[in-house]
């Protein structure tokens, strides 16, 4: 897809969001980014976390997802062309979900950050959320990952994370 055909959100996303400040040496921090499409005149919006950024995220707050199958469009993983993975979680349909990530983050000492260019790309004129009708990680040519295959990613992230020395919240 070129560049003149791409919505806002897709061009967003090839890059750090707008107004994103990496973390100094030694901070610890993870970067909730916003992905989305319209279906039926209504905004679904994901949050999108890499699995190395998830993987800081307590295990007890993804099992609260009870994600499947066979409600796949709710909480899937995706690879970038970089073969970076990324959780994707229905913001509506999990609503807890970055309520309970960030509160646990957060009583760790790590800070959360939130692009919220991604979602400022997704307003329409009125300033109301509307997103284009295909989500960014389509336009950019992600590839599905298996749940169970993104699962297993996000515990090898979390292993190298603890071999490395880092202090995984809990809860």
């Amino acid at each position: 897809m070129t560049a003149a055909n791409m919505s806002q959100l897709a061009m967003v996303h090839q890059g750090p969001p707008p107004g994103y400040t990496a973390p100094g040496p030694g901070q610890d921090a993870v970067l909730i980014r916003y992905d989305g499409h319209s279906l039926g005149g209504e905004p679904i919006v994901y949050a999108q976390i890499s699995l190395e950024h998830a993987a800081r995220i307590p295990e007890k707050v993804f099992s609260h997802l009870d994600l499947s199958e066979d409600d796949i469009e709710h909480g899937f993983f995706m690879q970038s062309r970089d073969e970076i993975t990324y959780v994707f979680i229905d913001t509506e349909r999990h609503e807890r979900f970055l309520d309970r990530a960030i509160d646990a983050l957060e009583q760790a000492g790590v800070q959360c950050q939130s692009a919220v260019g991604d979602l400022q790309a997704m307003r329409d004129a009125d300033g109301d959320l509307y997103p284009p009708a295909c989500p960014a990680f389509v336009e950019n040519g992600m590839a599905f990952v298996d749940l169970d295959e993104g699962f297993e990613r996000m515990t090898e992230a979390r292993r190298r994370l603890e071999a490395n020395g880092a202090d995984l919240p809990t809860l």
